[in-house]
């Protein structure tokens, strides 16, 4: 059942006075609720939003994430909401400085690779890296997980055995490729 925007007033308190980083589930849910209508309409071409539903939150070791369905007057978008974990005990403003160097990385791999066929890198929508929060616009086709468990069930043909090989490579050069830059990130 989709759980409807809160009212403006409550958003904008809870948006304002968000600082605990280590926030519960629940608590998350509603930072997201709390993120400006405005916001998410500047930089999404979805027109006037009338919903935003959390369909399902993951807790990683390193972040949580937070797949989210917006209902625009035009279309509908998905997104991503990761809030990054403190795991390190790093100062705020470090974390706030990662937020930002993994922002300005998926843009420019983003632009990269905007026109291949094999890749897909999400697209950044924005960052609160106040609140250490990275928003990205879901990327169309399957993922490396999906294609392997496609081409690999029951009886595997040799040539789905390359294909799936091939996938691999690529995906380890992706990996490689964002490793590095990392490294510079920060």
């Amino acid at each position: 059942m989709p759980i409807l925007i809160r009212s403006l007033v409550k958003r904008q308190l809870l948006f304002n006075g968000v600082q605990n980083y280590r926030m519960q589930e629940t608590d998350f849910g509603e930072f997201i609720y709390s993120i400006p209508l405005e916001m998410w309409e500047k930089h999404l071409t979805i027109g006037k939003i009338s919903n935003l539903e959390i369909e399902n939150i993951i807790t990683r070791k390193y972040s949580r994430l937070a797949k989210c369905v917006l209902t625009g007057s035009k279309t509908i978008s998905r997104v991503y909401v990761k809030l990054y974990k403190n795991y390190k005990n790093l100062s705020s403003d470090d974390v706030s400085r990662r937020v930002k160097a993994d922002y300005q990385t998926l843009a420019y791999y983003n632009d990269k690779f905007r026109k291949s066929n094999q890749f897909r890198v999400v697209k950044p929508l924005f960052i609160l890296p106040d609140h250490h929060v990275l928003v990205t616009l879901e990327a169309s086709g399957k993922t490396l997980s999906d294609t392997i468990s496609e081409r690999c069930k029951f009886f595997v043909s040799e040539k789905q055995l390359q294909s799936v090989r091939r996938y691999l490579t690529q995906g380890r050069s992706l990996v490689k490729i964002f490793s590095i830059s990392r490294e510079f990130s920060v």
